[in-house]
């Protein structure tokens, strides 16, 4: 298991959780503004772009309830 503590998050707007790290080379990448999700769960696509290796799939660590968007 790789230690990413400190690194960057991207939420998005279905709680999904990505570790903002290239898994290939461990440099930051340009998250896509969109993931694609369908009735099983996330599909296994490249959804960032790292500098060095293209196209690559950030590291996942699960839905999260949102921090952002409370109606309280």
């Amino acid at each position: 298991m790789t230690d990413w503590v400190g690194s960057p998050r991207i939420w998005y707007e279905s709680g999904a959780t990505f570790v903002r790290v290239c898994m290939k080379c461990g440099r930051f990448v340009t998250a896509d503004k969109t993931i694609l999700v369908g009735d099983a769960g996330l599909k296994p696509v490249p959804n960032a772009t790292c500098r060095h290796c293209g196209r690559v799939e950030m590291e996942f660590e699960g839905f999260m309830p949102s921090i952002h968007n409370h109606d309280d």
